[in-house]
């Protein structure tokens, strides 16, 4: 069995991190692999560092013509641009076509890429709220559901207590994701500011760059109880750090930040949107509160911060779940669908 993996993006977030994960775990499996992305991009820097076979094409319209593609059996698709390329080489040269749907918005309703979606053999969507978007944008499609995976990122207790020591005697709230407009920061900013004059032991430290940092930090920037460190990439030490993590974004595929969070038995609150009900079960693996609501993420936030009591039974209850989040449980699921498909 040969799959080629295809994923175009520019930036390096969640998606991109679930793509790696996927490549390693299958590896064990000993199937043959490949990697189709963007050059120069942290994605393909990455991947080689890995040891994963890359193949860098500059543009979606590109390189379909190669006979390579005859030898692959199936191709795995991991982001939107992506479908363009998969539908055509498999039109050409005639490997299967899956599709993995990370995101919840509704897919382009250009002529081309509804005729390039219906190209596909299969779909995986991350949560049952992105296969609703699917079967309502192609009747009929055939759509599993398989949830991203934690990425088990590792963190050292030393490393973790640097952190803690330099805040010390603070309750750490985290904020992990790219600084765009759909992450919900302006809502946590808005909950540290009206934290602050009752609760200035509680810091909030927000993990990550994007179009929005220059905003964000004018929103924040006279609160001593938020503090900005921008991209980590041993985020795992952060996760271990924190008390809290909250992520309040108001549009989610899945919302794997979530898994790392209880991966590190920390507690989440979380926006109640997209496929975050598929992880958080309020007031049992995590809180959920409604999107653009700083009054109710800061009461939320207060909540677990004076109830201990809840705090680790939100934690034995999430690590319970996170079998079912594993990267094994995952790949397993991941390589029988492949076979599934390959078998039609």
């Amino acid at each position: 069995m040969k799959i080629t993996h295809v994923n175009f993006a520019g930036a390096f977030s969640g998606g991109e991190r679930q793509t790696l994960n996927l490549i390693e775990s299958l590896g064990k499996s000993g199937i043959e692999q490949e990697l189709v992305c963007r050059p120069g991009k942290p994605l393909a820097e990455e991947a080689r560092s890995k040891g994963i076979s890359v193949i860098e094409i500059r543009h979606p319209a590109l390189g379909i013509l190669n006979r390579r593609w005859k030898q692959t059996d199936l191709i795995n698709v991991h982001e939107g641009r992506g479908i363009h390329w998969g539908a055509n080489v498999k039109r050409l040269w005639g490997p299967k076509l899956l599709v993995t749907r990370r995101v919840i918005f509704v897919p382009s309703q250009n002529w081309l890429t509804k005729i390039d979606y219906k190209a596909a053999d299969h779909f995986v969507a991350v949560s049952n709220a992105v296969k609703t978007t699917l079967e309502e944008y192609r009747p009929g499609a055939e759509v599993t559901v398989i949830p991203s995976s934690f990425s088990g990122f590792p963190s050292t207790g030393g490393d973790a207590s640097l952190i803690r020591n330099f805040f010390l005697g603070k309750f750490l709230i985290g904020h992990v994701a790219v600084l765009s407009s759909i992450k919900g920061h302006r809502t946590t900013l808005d909950a540290a500011r009206a934290l602050l004059p009752d609760y200035p032991e509680m810091q909030f430290i927000i993990c990550g760059d994007g179009p929005q940092m220059e905003p964000l930090k004018q929103q924040a920037g006279d609160l001593p109880n938020v503090t900005f460190v921008g991209h980590q990439k041993d985020i795992g030490k952060y996760f271990e750090a924190f008390d809290l993590l909250v992520h309040p974004s108001q549009s989610e595929g899945l919302g794997s930040v979530l898994l790392e969070a209880q991966q590190h038995k920390t507690p989440v609150i979380a926006s109640n949107v997209g496929g975050i009900p598929d992880i958080v079960k309020d007031g049992v693996t995590g809180l959920l509160i409604p999107p653009d609501d700083a009054s109710t993420l800061e009461k939320s936030i207060i909540e677990l911060y004076e109830d201990s009591d809840l705090r680790n039974k939100i934690i034995e209850n999430a690590t319970a779940q996170l079998r079912n989040f594993s990267p094994e449980n995952v790949t397993e699921r991941y390589l029988k669908l492949y076979q599934q498909i390959l078998a039609t």
